[in-house]
């Protein structure tokens, strides 16, 4: 071999020294770095002619093992999931509070069932009265709140949904960016490892917000997708476009994220993507979504459904008893009902009006069962007035019941017979609100007693639209009642049903039905479980009363949980304790009306253990059980939910733990190697040294010759 090309290969041996004594040195100098992957100088013989030329770097590679890496990906996509879930699922539970704890919602249901039971044992004392309506008040409070901090949870959610966005938005376009540094690299044939370190970085913190998986590019690039296939980067960038509704409310509906492609010389964002809420399976943006859209609304109508109930037996109670005087009138709600109007009731009711003794002094008992086919409320009215002879006048305007003392009478009172009248499942003062005890925003319950042969009696128009669990829109529909077969002065309910259901309405979709108690109802079809109805607009009026036809039939998400919001005592009961009806009529009666009646009360002390039929709401199915018994159902459930996400957000932590610690035992820096290797490459590095010297020495002594 020739003095040169002992050199030479003594000179390659020193250069490859020098870059892996560097590389060693960049990793050392990265233990503590997150994200860091450990470097290796990969060495290969350098051949010239078939001759050994000395020693060359094949490559300087990143130390990673794809599969522990694809495998905490998936992981780490798992467990922040079940993180953003735990977190909201922790809040809820702290607003729940202790259900052995008086100030829970449990606890204070129970306070307002004592506190009803104190009236019975003296109907006459104020301060049982006053404690009954506080006791009331309180639990309606309770109720309010809790429904209302429903919703802030569900706005929380919204933002931290924003905030997740915008987090995928940056680690998109930094692996974009990165793609094109490291395909600009390799072209050179340079080193890349940082840069990959820094993308597997934005790749990693990608997989905390969305289930991700990899694949390659030309040149060295990344393309990511969701592990449903949507691609979210590839040599084209996108974005992940959202825009929030702002203030959430329990009738929010939410538009979708979209993913968008982005022109890459403009930057401009194209106006429209592909929907990407169905196609996440995990990441905390699924947490997030589920919670915001599925889990908090299922528990809103819980709590709507518990509010609901408790509104319509504490109604129906003081519905079907009087106060002591009676009051001088009655008004109940507008229940968008009119004169002409099939009168629709089964049974017994009598009107009474009383003088200032609180003796009868006028009364009419109408047997509806017995009325013939085709009487109409108007009908009904005029019965009850002559019967009432000027005593007592019964009116029906604009949707709202009236009744008042007229000449001799100070007082008016409703009372059903036996057996007691019914519409829609509720007597007749109670159908009407005549003497209801609490309210909430939302109306206790939808049951119109109309039939299908009913006049619909609808003006204008309503946009309807099916919204998926994903907040997608399979369809939209518009319900114009000015069209045929619609607008006929005789169009029944049917009609409006048949309308509803027709293929090119919601048909293909979902089947609308009217109950036994005239509720709307509508069961999705096959593949559309989880479907709602949504109100868009809505301008109808039914006979000029003013009430749509979302408000009617309760169409629409809000209504079942706004039956919680503003859950209150009736400001006249709640400024006049007096005003509790806790008296019945005894007709033959001097008086007929006695402070001292405790039959009301009796039958409020009596709601603690009435089995109530209560109907499904969220994932709670429908049951016949106390009250009591339901509202411990609503927190039992929201704490088995708790509990669960609490578990499986700590099972997911510690795989994901175990993961990483494995793919940092492949991948991270172990200080006693790169001292062991620094040693190995320093005496390498001397090696190559001496062996020039050696060649240096005897190329002098040639010179010299």
């Amino acid at each position: 071999m020739s003095l040169e090309a002992v050199l030479q290969n003594a000179v390659s041996g020193l250069t490859v020294a020098q870059t892996a004594l560097r590389t060693t040195s960049n990793n050392i100098s990265n233990v503590n770095t997150p994200g860091y992957t450990r470097k290796v100088v990969d060495l290969e013989s350098s051949v010239t002619g078939g001759v050994g030329s000395g020693v060359q770097i094949a490559d300087i590679k990143r130390v990673v093992d794809q599969f522990l890496t694809q495998d905490l990906q998936g992981v780490t996509s798992t467990a922040s999931q079940y993180q953003a879930t735990n977190t909201l699922q922790d809040q809820l539970q702290a607003l729940l509070g202790d259900p052995s704890s008086s100030t829970s919602l449990s606890g204070e249901l129970n306070t307002m069932m004592n506190g009803l039971a104190g009236l019975s044992n003296n109907p006459t004392s104020s301060t049982n009265r006053i404690t009954a309506i506080d006791d009331i008040q309180q639990f309606g409070d309770s109720l309010s709140g809790l429904a209302q901090q429903v919703q802030t949870l569900r706005g929380s959610a919204d933002l931290q949904i924003q905030q997740s966005i915008q987090s995928v938005n940056n680690d998109l376009q930094s692996i974009y960016s990165l793609n094109a540094a490291i395909q600009q690299l390799s072209i050179g044939g340079q080193s890349t490892g940082e840069l990959e370190d820094q993308r597997q970085q934005a790749i990693s913190d990608l997989a905390k917000h969305i289930d991700i998986q990899t694949f390659s590019l030309s040149g060295g690039g990344v393309g990511v997708s969701t592990v449903s296939g949507l691609t979210l980067l590839d040599d084209t960038p996108r974005q992940l476009v959202y825009t929030s509704p702002g203030t959430v409310a329990s009738g929010t509906t939410f538009p979708q994220i979209t993913v968008n492609h982005v022109n890459t010389i403009t930057g401009a964002v194209d106006p429209s993507g592909i929907p990407l809420d169905g196609q996440i399976r995990s990441g905390d943006l699924r947490g997030l979504l589920d919670m915001r859209d599925t889990f908090l609304p299922n528990f809103a109508d819980q709590l709507g459904q518990l509010g609901a109930s408790v509104a319509d037996q504490l109604n129906a109670v003081h519905n079907g008893n009087s106060t002591v005087p009676p009051p001088a009138g009655m008004t109940g709600r507008n229940t968008g009902l009119t004169g002409g109007d099939l009168q629709g009731f089964t049974g017994k009711t009598t009107f009474y009006a009383f003088d200032a003794n609180n003796n009868v002094v006028g009364s009419a008992t109408v047997n509806f069962s017995a009325l013939p086919a085709g009487t109409t409320l108007a009908n009904v009215i005029t019965q009850v007035n002559t019967a009432l002879a000027g005593s007592g006048s019964l009116s029906l305007v604009n949707g709202v019941l009236s009744f008042n003392a007229g000449a001799g009478a100070t007082g008016v009172a409703i009372q059903d017979g036996a057996p007691p009248s019914s519409r829609g499942g509720r007597g007749f003062s109670q159908f009407f609100g005549m003497n209801d005890l609490v309210q909430a925003q939302a109306y206790s319950n939808f049951d119109t007693g109309l039939t299908a042969t009913s006049v619909h009696n609808f003006a204008g128009k309503v946009a309807l639209k099916l919204v998926g669990p994903n907040n997608d829109v399979p369809s939209q529909f518009t319900l114009d009642f000015s069209q045929p077969p619609l607008n006929g002065a005789g169009s029944t309910v049917t009609d409006v049903i048949n309308a509803l259901n027709a293929p090119t309405a919601l048909g293909n979709f979902t089947t609308f039905s009217l109950d036994p108690n005239g509720a709307l109802v509508m069961t999705p079809k096959p593949g559309y479980a989880g479907s709602r109805i949504e109100v868009a607009t809505d301008t109808t009026n039914r006979a000029g009363t003013g009430v749509t036809f979302s408000n009617f039939f309760g169409v629409g998400s809000q209504y079942l949980s706004n039956a919680a919001l503003s859950f209150s005592v009736k400001s006249n009961i709640a400024a006049d304790p007096s005003q509790l009806a806790l008296a019945q009529v005894d007709p033959a009666g001097t008086p007929a009306l006695t402070v001292g009646d405790a039959r009301g009360a009796l039958a409020l002390q009596a709601l603690a253990q009435k089995t109530v039929t209560i109907p499904s709401a969220g994932t709670l199915a429908g049951i016949s059980n106390t009250l009591s018994t339901y509202v411990a159902l609503v927190v039992s459930g929201a704490g088995r939910a708790a509990a669960q996400a609490q578990t499986l957000s700590n099972d997911q932590n510690a795989l994901q733990t175990e993961l990483q610690n494995r793919v940092d035992s492949v991948s991270g820096v172990n200080l006693d190697e790169e001292l062991a290797n620094m040693v190995i490459f320093q005496n390498a590095y001397n090696a190559s040294a001496r062996i020039i010297t050696t060649a240096q020495q005897l190329f002098t002594v040639l010179m010299n010759m």
